[in-house]
């Protein structure tokens, strides 16, 4: 503000000079100084002109300045408009998924992942938005459509744990799709370990591995028949006791932004 006031205060004094100086001209007071006064009287149209063309500059700098705050405004507002699009896909495709029942399902979104830096590693646990005052339980199942995700761990009023299948705490009984039984285990990273398998089941490579149920009383634990992913290799030693099958997740959790919490057994 302080420059502009300055600015037009200059102009208006080479202008005030100009008109004073053309007018005794004019009238012939300052014929003894006239080549002097050539020099000057061409010189402040010059500067005149100048400082006009310096003037479009300040309005200019304040018109760019606002163009950028409006172009953040809308760029904030396109990221919002992307985040809700993907998460009301993911609500429609959740809810038109026939297993496990929408009513029993509660939309939470992913707020924090410990420990997970993208490209160097993945993520082991999520925090929810959702806790105690959402009626969110240590022992909960977390899944995405009919696929499972991990469990409830720990809980604040605000806020959940979510530990993922493929945190190495993680471990529960599966049933292959050609109905072999065995235990998961979490393996870091993005896998997980089929074990105790009798060596007389016919694992194959591509099949998917089922949740068996080890729902308690309470109603905590995996419900049965939810997808825990795909058996990708096979570990049959004929003098081991039992064969192993290495298993990955349909899912990539690294790029979840909302799950769905089971807020009752099925």
């Amino acid at each position: 503000m302080q420059k502009k006031e300055k600015f037009f205060a200059v102009f208006f004094i080479f202008l005030l000079l100009s008109i004073i100086i053309i007018g005794l001209s004019f009238y012939g007071l300052l014929s003894g100084s006239q080549p002097f006064l050539e020099k000057t009287i061409s010189f402040l149209p010059k500067t005149v002109y100048a400082v006009f063309q310096g003037l479009p500059l300040v309005f200019e700098k304040e018109e760019i300045k606002r163009l950028k705050d409006k172009n953040l405004e809308l760029a904030s507002k396109l990221a919002d408009q992307e985040k809700l699009r993907k998460e009301n896909t993911a609500l429609l495709s959740q809810f038109q998924t026939q297993y496990p029942s929408s009513d029993n399902l509660l939309p939470a979104r992913i707020v924090g992942a410990p420990g997970f830096i993208p490209g160097i590693t993945t993520a082991s646990e999520l925090i929810l938005d959702k806790g105690d005052r959402d009626k969110v339980e240590a022992g909960q199942s977390v899944v995405f459509k009919n696929n499972l995700v991990g469990k409830v761990t720990r809980t604040s009023y605000y806020l959940s744990k979510v530990d993922l299948v493929t945190n190495p705490s993680v471990t529960f009984p599966v049933e292959a799709q050609n109905g072999a039984v065995g235990i998961v285990k979490g393996g870091g990273r993005d896998k997980m370990t089929l074990d105790n398998v009798l060596p007389s089941e016919d694992l194959k490579i591509g099949d998917l591995v089922l949740t068996k149920g080890d729902v308690d009383v309470s109603g905590a634990g995996f419900p049965p028949n939810l997808i825990v992913g795909e058996i990708r290799s096979i570990e049959k030693i004929p003098t081991a006791i039992f064969q192993k099958a290495e298993v990955i997740s349909l899912v990539d959790f690294n790029k979840l932004s909302i799950v769905f919490v089971l807020t009752e057994g099925e």
